[in-house]
């Protein structure tokens, strides 16, 4: 029987099986024909609304052609994708859903410690950041491109970046690349939607203390929240543990620097920079 969970997984699963209809050039209506079933079966089931189970993601599977290698990735997709929280090793592999949590979301909170938030990073930053890493140039163009996507979060949602003070004031990356990433994240801040603030090292505790994370809330579906870390992430949507980042993140919002204060910060740092050359 169908779940309504609209975990991680199964919003994964969705963007799979929409792929591969619109790429047989199928509405959701003529899909549902095929299967004997209304458009909303479908859609519901694309959008993670309902978890398909393994029987009618194979017949879905069917209707389409899928075969081979794809199919059975699907259809494991599809027998764990009841599971509220998902740790998986490589960082991209979470990357589509992020996305397609973020595509339908009214509010994100990014916290990051130490470096400037993904979606206000510029292409340069974010390029830096991955060779440094050890990332050949190539890759980390590929992974760029990848990621732009998530830039688009910043034209339709409430977006809030909680960011450590040694984000901006000791960027890691070449000093070219951080007065260019300090001068773009003033023009974020002017922004109605975009609120920055930056922790004060001199806080003494705080959760920045405890990592990076993604919040992402929508007045249509259940909260949800992005763990990335070294070499693997975690989309966490249990009840239990989602409540705890919520009050984490309203916490850093209150003990932040006010949005005002974090601009004149960021400028000042800039200018600083700036004189040095």
């Amino acid at each position: 029987m169908a779940s309504s969970a609209e975990t991680p997984r199964a919003r994964l699963l969705g963007a799979k099986l929409r792929h591969a209809r619109v790429a047989r050039n199928l509405t959701t209506r003529q899909l549902g024909d095929l299967l004997g079933k209304d458009s909303s079966y479908v859609s519901r089931r694309e959008t993670g609304k309902i978890v398909a189970t393994e029987t009618e993601v194979a017949t879905i599977l069917g209707a389409l052609g899928v075969i081979g290698d794809e199919r059975e990735r699907l259809l494991e997709l599809a027998r764990a994708a009841r599971d509220p929280n998902w740790l998986a090793p490589g960082v991209g592999k979470q990357l589509a859903v992020l996305m397609e949590y973020e595509r339908t979301a009214d509010a994100v909170t990014n916290v990051q410690p130490s470096l400037v938030p993904g979606p206000l990073q510029t292409p340069d930053y974010a390029r830096s950041l991955m060779i440094s890493g050890g990332a050949t140039e190539d890759s980390a163009d590929s992974a760029e491109a990848r990621r732009s996507g998530r830039r688009d979060v910043l034209n339709r949602v409430k977006y809030f970046a909680i960011m450590g003070e040694q984000a901006v004031r000791y960027p890691a990356c070449p000093p070219e690349v951080a007065k260019r990433q300090l001068r773009q994240l003033l023009e974020y801040a002017e922004a109605d939607n975009i609120t920055i603030q930056v922790v004060r090292q001199t806080i003494g505790y705080s959760h920045l203390a405890e990592g990076a994370f993604v919040l992402i809330e929508s007045s249509t579906a259940r909260p949800v929240v992005h763990l990335e870390r070294y070499r693997s992430s975690t989309m966490l949507t249990d009840s239990r543990d989602v409540r705890d980042y919520q009050t984490a993140a309203a916490t850093l919002r209150r003990d932040a620097m006010s949005p005002d204060s974090t601009t004149r910060l960021i400028a000042k740092i800039a200018d600083e920079m700036e004189r040095k050359q």
